[in-house]
C-alpha cells in the first residue's frame, strides 16, 4: 500500500426524524468519532459536506441510509430537495461559464 496515496473518504448521510415530524440528515465521516453534523436542509447538507471534504481534497463518497421510523414521504422529499438543489447549481455553473457561441448558435471567435 502506498503511504502517499490518499484513499476517498467515505461519509454516512442518514435520514432521520425530530420529534416534530421533520427529517433532517446527519453527516458523518466513517473514519471519525464526534464528526455528525445535523443539516435540516439540503443546502445545509451541501456545505457542511463541502467542509468536511476539505481535508479529502473533496474526494469522498457518500452511501445513504434511513432510520426505520423516517416515512416514504419524507425520504421523497430529500431526494426532490436534493435534485432541485443540483438543478440550480448546474444552471449557475451553465451562467458562470463563458459562452463560446452566439446568441444564433454561430461561434464566437
Amino acid at each position: 500500500m502506498n503511504k502517499g496515496l490518499i484513499m476517498s473518504a467515505i461519509f454516512e448521510a442518514v435520514i432521520k426524524t425530530m420529534p416534530n415530524g421533520k427529517w433532517f440528515i446527519d453527516l458523518r465521516d466513517s473514519e471519525k468519532e464526534d464528526s455528525s453534523q445535523e443539516c435540516t436542509s439540503v443546502e445545509e447538507f451541501a456545505q457542511k459536506l463541502e467542509e468536511m471534504g476539505v481535508e479529502y481534497k473533496q474526494d469522498v463518497q457518500v452511501t445513504w441510509s434511513q432510520e426505520d421510523d423516517v416515512t416514504e414521504i419524507q425520504v421523497h422529499e430529500v431526494r426532490m430537495e436534493m435534485m432541485a438543489y443540483e438543478a440550480k447549481i448546474k444552471e449557475e455553473d451553465e451562467q458562470n461559464q463563458p459562452q463560446d457561441h452566439n446568441n444564433d448558435g454561430s461561434p464566437k471567435f
